[in-house]
Formats: C-alpha cells, sequence, structure tokens
C-alpha cells in the first residue's frame, strides 16, 4: 500500500487542528495543533507553535510547542524544539546542529505508560544546597 505524503507549502499559514491520516511534510506555519497517524516533517522553514503527536517526527524547522512521540522524534541541523517532549526510549535523534530547549520524558515500550499523555511537569535539575 502506497503512502499518501501531504505538503504545506512556505508561504502558507493554517491555525487550528491539523489532522493528518498519512505523511505530512510542513514548509509553511501551523498555530494550534497537529495529529499525524504516521510520520510528520517540519522543513527547514517549516514552523508550529503548538503540540505535535505523531509516530514519527523529524524536525529541520522550528516548533514551539510539546512533541509526543511513540516511535522516533529526529531533530536534524537547523532544527528547533522548545517544548517539553515526550518519546519511546531510544526514540530520540540529535544531530549536530539540532537544538532543544525542553524537560524530556521517555517510556519503555509495554511500559503501560501512554505516550500521548500530558508530561508531568518537573524541574530539570534541582537546585544545588
Amino acid at each position: 500500500m502506497k503512502t499518501e505524503r501531504h505538503y504545506l507549502a512556505e508561504g502558507t499559514q493554517v491555525e487550528g487542528k491539523l489532522i493528518s491520516q498519512d505523511d505530512i511534510s510542513i514548509d509553511g506555519v501551523v498555530v494550534g495543533s497537529i495529529e499525524g497517524h504516521k510520520e510528520v516533517i517540519f522543513e527547514a522553514k517549516g514552523r508550529m507553535e503548538g503540540p505535535v503527536r505523531a509516530p514519527v517526527i523529524t524536525i529541520k524547522g522550528r516548533v514551539k510547542g510539546d512533541i509526543f512521540s511513540n516511535q522516533r522524534l529526529e531533530i536534524l541541523p537547523g532544527g528547533e524544539i522548545q517544548g517539553n517532549i515526550t518519546t519511546l526510549s531510544g526514540g530520540l535523534i540529535v544531530k549536530e546542529g539540532g537544538i532543544m530547549n525542553s524537560n524530556i520524558s521517555v517510556f519503555e515500550p509495554g511500559s503501560g505508560t501512554k505516550p500521548h499523555a500530558e508530561p508531568k511537569k518537573q524541574n530539570a535539575l534541582p537546585k544545588s544546597p
């Protein structure tokens, strides 16, 4: 079965909830939320403000919002995330030049943890005595 890939072009802005049953590449701007059932790719000029949920997420652009991935999250050179990350243990890949300003929560396969649940609020580092 061939997978379709949808494309949001540079110069296009979408506001609201975007749901895709197929792969989607974003080179435009999305303000709201994305729920992908396959792969969501933020191209170099792609921008996102809001939460993103998908099994596979690739970031070459900028995302400001929480990320929920139950397979693989890859941040490529020039890619940037500002927000909480919840992903599979071993599923986070950050290439040289990728930027994260995030709290990260990981779960083990079969742990019963729901990967699309909101991450628990936590401090990144305890305060020194």
